[in-house]
């Protein structure tokens, strides 16, 4: 079973404090809604024929009928660098997805 508050643990600590990773990541991707790309990117990704989007009060849902994420799925989004896709696949830096991260911590700190 996939300990997800150890992965986010370890997310953190690697990632975390790295003050680079964050100015790099807003200077590749200018647009709020980048996000959206990144979520359809990975629903392609596990094979997905639907994808639905559903705006709750405090939370967009998503849901996709395609693989399920195992762990090795959710250290690639977590990480940089280590994807198992190759050059000519969107993705394969596992940077876009954290992108959304970094520009909704820069509006809470606002």
């Amino acid at each position: 079973m996939t300990d997800y508050k150890k992965l986010a643990a370890e997310n953190q600590r690697r990632y975390g404090t790295d003050k680079i990773i964050p100015k790099i990541l807003r200077q590749l991707y200018g647009d709020d809604d980048h996000f959206v790309y990144e979520l359809v990117q990975n629903a392609e990704d596990s094979k997905s024929q639907h994808i639905e989007f559903r705006l709750a009060e405090d939370a967009l849902l998503v849901w996709n009928d395609g693989c399920r994420f195992c762990e090795q799925d959710v250290r690639g989004i977590c990480s940089i660098g280590m994807s198992d896709k190759d050059l000519t696949q969107i993705g394969n830096f596992g940077i876009g997805f954290k992108e959304a991260q970094v520009r909704q911590e820069a509006r809470d700190a606002a």
